[in-house]
């Protein structure tokens, strides 16, 4: 449900006509028809920019098909995915498939309060998420160019967003210094080029400047202020296409570069350094020094992003739960907090398995450790012995779609999310009722039946690929809670659709996958989605990075992060 549109904050409070003042009534119905107008002005120029052929070319703005994956197998092409057999009877790897092209990307709803705060204060951006929608996940990410859409509830939720903002603003004056030094109705035009500029990434054009015309024209007729007229324009220009999305061209343009940089290193648009070595034509000679001071200001709102996406938390809160959902949210955040926490220190990826540290809250210490904490970081306990995010209750919770911990979804969640082996296709009709009762023993576990499956020729086909990923994890609940049940069997050796591995327990299997190739394929594949917004890539960009990235020593985010960025593909197309 779209939240209910907030009222302008620039209009007086409703009341009744008086009769000496005509004039003003007059004066207030002009002004909530303009109100009126700008989410249609939204509505019409949005449907004639975001598929239009002079923006993204013919065929570019597709909607989402195809694999979930990318990298080496082309989408659609009927090419079989080549598997490799592991060395010293290890995991093996397999081609990871590329997605369709990409279409164009809309902010997310992170990147929408980053990008106005940075226009007109963090202040006025304080609770404005409330009136945002819960973004939908289109390829594995929300800053996916997939299917577009901007229904009339996204648009008037846009509206409520910027009403709000505008209605927040504390300090109008400091603002007009800021964007033109401005403050009367004779240079008003002064106003909407510098602050446009700002919104919109690149240097104001003068169809910009008239594309807000109407908004002047009603403003005079309606005798609005000069401070009315500009918290009018300020609310239009944040509902503007040029603002919500991030147009490109099939080159680059140096302010188009700048703000794909700047959206993935930090999750916002370009600060005044980047935008000024886009502006003097000198981005590109300065590239990799411009990615490094990035990189070591603060990447914890990429890294929040990205693993908020990554880890598949957003299923959280719709799971079989035993937690109430404040509980559960603040599981979601340390999950986050704690992926965060290995981003902002460089860790190798393979933290992401083997993590023996949480960043933790008040439940999260509670949860763990059994009692409230001061601290900022948990470490395992006798309870709570986890290692890697995919013991962080929040995550079992997220990928587990039983209380008891479904191997099914487990399994798919190991072998697509962190390994990016190809989907098996879904069972024919029918096979989802097959009785396994008679090859059960009594009172089975989860691992019984799903080793029922793998057993029984019609599952096996499938199932055998993927649900034994999910053995090691025998432990945990899908309430996220570790159990001590004698009955529940997390050894090895399994076979999977990469090969035979052998462990005792998680301990000994999470370090295991995370040194596999196909791990560090898979995070890289990953980075390379985010970062182009899913764009196709040629199928040896996952080795050039990596081998990029140990040169500079080791497999670490900042350093696969840079090593992308630095790549033809991502500053040219």
């Amino acid at each position: 449900m779209s939240p209910p549109l907030a009222r302008d904050p620039a209009s007086p409070e409703p009341h009744s006509a008086d009769p000496v003042d005509q004039g003003g009534l007059r004066r207030r119905l002009a002004l909530a028809s303009l109100l009126l107008l700008i989410p249609l002005l939204l509505l019409v120029n949005c449907s004639g920019s975001v598929g239009s052929q002079n923006r993204m070319g013919p065929g570019n703005a597709v909607a989402a098909s195809g694999a979930a994956g990318s990298g080496n197998a082309g989408a659609g092409s009927g090419t079989s995915p080549s598997y490799v057999a592991g060395a010293d009877g290890g995991l093996g790897t397999v081609d990871i498939q590329n997605p369709p092209a990409k279409a164009i990307s809309r902010l997310t709803n992170a990147q929408f309060i980053r990008s106005a705060a940075a226009l007109v204060g963090d202040s006025a951006v304080a609770g404005v998420d409330t009136l945002l929608p819960e973004q939908t996940i289109q390829g594995a990410f929300r800053n996916a160019g997939y299917a577009q859409q901007l229904p009339f509830d996204l648009i008037k939720a846009f509206d409520a967003a910027a009403t709000y903002i505008v209605g927040h603003v504390t300090d109008w004056p400091a603002l007009y210094q800021r964007w033109g030094a401005c403050s009367q109705q004779a240079c008003i035009t002064t106003f909407i080029q510098t602050f446009s500029e700002a919104a919109f990434r690149r240097p104001t054009t003068t169809q910009d400047v008239q594309a807000f015309q109407p908004i002047l024209t009603a403003s005079t007729t309606a005798g609005l202020t000069y401070d009315e007229t500009v918290k009018l324009l300020v609310r239009a220009i944040l509902q503007a296409p040029e603002f919500l999305y991030l147009f490109e061209d099939p080159t680059l343009t140096d302010f188009q570069l700048a703000s794909r940089v700047s959206y993935f290193l930090t999750d916002g648009p370009p600060d005044a350094s980047l935008y000024a070595a886009a502006k003097s034509g000198a981005l590109r000679t300065s590239l990799s020094n411009q990615v490094d001071r990035l990189l070591t200001t603060d990447v914890t709102p990429f890294a929040r992003a990205f693993g908020y996406d990554y880890l598949e938390l957003q299923q959280a809160p719709t799971r079989n739960l035993t937690a109430d959902l404040p509980t559960v949210t603040q599981l979601m955040n340390s999950a986050v907090d704690s992926f965060a926490a290995l981003v902002s220190q460089n860790q190798p990826i393979a933290s992401i398995l083997t993590t023996d540290t949480f960043a933790t809250n008040a439940v999260t210490a509670t949860w763990i450790a059994g009692q409230p904490s001061t601290g900022t970081t948990v470490k395992p306990t006798q309870a709570y012995p986890f290692m890697g995010l995919l013991t962080h209750p929040a995550t079992l919770i997220a990928i587990s779609n039983s209380v008891f911990g479904s191997t099914v979804s487990r399994g798919q969640f190991v072998a697509t999310q962190m390994l990016c082996v190809p989907p098996t296709p879904p069972p024919p009709p029918g096979i989802q009722q097959t009785d396994l009762s008679a090859a059960l023993p009594p009172n089975p576990t989860q691992r019984d039946i799903a080793e029922a499956r793998i057993n029984d020729q019609r599952c096996s086909g499938c199932h055998s690929q993927f649900e034994t990923y999910s053995f090691a994890f025998n432990k945990w609940g899908g309430d996220g809670l570790f159990k001590t049940d004698p009955r529940l069997n997390d050894n090895g050796p399994v076979k999977t659709g990469l090969g035979q591995i052998a462990f005792k327990g998680y301990a000994d299997y999470l370090p295991q996958l995370a040194g596999s190739a196909q791990f560090q394929r898979c995070v890289t594949d990953h980075l390379i989605r985010y970062g182009l917004q899913h764009t196709q890539y040629p199928p040896e960009l996952v080795q050039t990075i990596l081998s990029s990235a140990q040169t500079a020593g080791g497999a670490t985010f900042r350093s696969l992060m840079r090593a992308l960025v630095l790549q033809t593909i991502f500053t040219t197309k």
